[in-house]
């Protein structure tokens, strides 16, 4: 929580604060999406624990995939009539859907041999490790709390980690219903 202090201070002090029509609603649309996503992932912890892995990585990826495109098909069909189809267009969604499979294909391992949480608390370094390519990519200025945003992360990562967590009682929990 403090390195996630630090990042947000230092997108304060970088002048990052954008204009929003309505800060509430997007702070409560945020936070609801961040719990979505925490409990996506506590459940299929869950189910990677109960099911074999390539049943639970199956069936994720086949209704993430009709319901994505229902989604699709509601919320984007004008855009999608409008794309301008060119190789490099293409390459960047085929690029987006290779590293989105490669994902959540590999998730599934982590949370067998490790946690949500550990997963989720990992997540909170990609701002780092973006930073790190924006450096050599874009020639981006390095805001002197993101390293230290960083080192309180990986602290807090290391915190989590030093006991192993108990082992979920699902299948005690499920036997009795």
């Amino acid at each position: 929580m403090v390195g996630m202090g630090f990042l947000i201070w230092s997108d304060v002090l970088a002048s990052k604060n954008f204009p929003g029509s309505d800060y509430v609603k997007g702070d409560l649309f945020c936070i609801l999406g961040a719990t979505l996503y925490g409990v996506s992932n506590v459940y299929q912890e869950f189910l990677v624990r109960q099911r074999p892995l390539y049943e639970v990585v199956g069936q994720m990826g086949f209704w993430a995939t009709v319901l994505s495109g229902i989604q699709l098909a509601i919320l984007e069909r004008n855009d999608i009539k409008n794309v301008n189809w060119t190789p490099q267009v293409v390459a960047y969604i085929v690029g987006f859907d290779v590293a989105l499979f490669i994902m959540y294909s590999v998730s599934p391992l982590l949370f067998r041999r490790s946690s949500a949480t550990f997963f989720n608390l990992s997540l909170l370094t990609s701002d780092f490790y973006g930073l790190i390519f924006g450096l050599f990519l874009f020639g981006a200025k390095v805001n002197y709390l993101y390293p230290i945003a960083y080192i309180q992360i990986i602290v807090g990562i290391i915190v989590y980690n030093l006991y192993p967590a108990p082992e979920p009682k699902f299948k005690k929990i499920l036997d009795h219903c």
